[in-house]
């Protein structure tokens, strides 16, 4: 999450503990996912957000639940009017080199990256290019 104040921009992580979906019907789970991020964007004051966008699996099936859940979240962002961005793995990994090898190296230079377990990297550096250029 980006946040600007005192014209100056800072990065800052809200929430990276894992938190497990309510023993639901799928639309209750979803919504409760709403209801979550909703109330997150509001105490924060988000202004605005990177999204690292569902892909298919490594095996080429498509991921049906995170695409469910990136729409709900849009849509929340939506609802109160903050921009987002969205990003593709191969984008992020791109931005940092060619190959996955040089992208990891590059990642490893960024302090808040390189603190973060290897799972979480790509979401991080979504994050992380959000941040304005030398500010």
């Amino acid at each position: 999450m980006i946040t600007e104040g005192d014209h100056r921009a800072s990065v800052q992580i809200l929430h990276s503990k894992e938190v497990s979906l309510p023993a639901d019907d799928r639309a209750g789970q979803l919504a409760w996912v709403r209801r979550e991020i909703l109330a997150i964007l509001t105490k924060h004051a988000v202004d605005r957000a990177s999204l690292r966008l569902a892909e298919s699996g490594r095996s080429g099936a498509p991921n049906y639940g995170r695409a469910e859940v990136d729409g709900v979240v849009q849509a929340a962002l939506a609802e109160l009017h903050i921009p987002v961005k969205g990003y593709k793995s191969a984008t992020v990994r791109s931005a940092f080199g060619k190959t996955q090898a040089l992208a990891e190296a590059a990642m490893e230079l960024v302090p808040c990256i390189a603190s973060t377990a290897k799972l979480r990297r790509e979401q991080l550096a979504v994050a992380v290019a959000q941040y304005p250029a030398g500010a």
